[in-house]
């Protein structure tokens, strides 16, 4: 049981740095989202959103995860940055 407790606060420690990472990626994308604004530029950007995909595909076969499960978090994230790029 000692070994299951300690797996599982690794797996509490790396959901945290998953968590500060997603707060970091959301206040990068505040500010581009400002840009997009002060430049008068769309929020949405499908070219860009297409390069993050195959960038992710990439990275989900060099580590032998099923890239389907994790093009379903990135949506979840893109959908999450461009809620926080168009703001308030």
């Amino acid at each position: 049981m000692e070994e299951l407790k300690a797996l599982r606060r690794k797996i509490d420690e790396i959901d945290s740095n998953i968590i500060e990472n997603l707060c970091l990626r959301m206040e990068i994308a505040k500010r581009i989202g400002d840009l997009k604004k002060s430049k008068g530029i769309d929020i949405k950007d499908i070219e860009r959103e297409r390069v993050v995909e195959r960038h992710w595909e990439e990275l989900a076969r060099l580590n032998e995860i099923p890239p389907n499960k994790l093009m379903e978090i990135l949506r979840n994230i893109i959908e999450l940055s461009s809620y926080v790029q168009e703001g308030p």
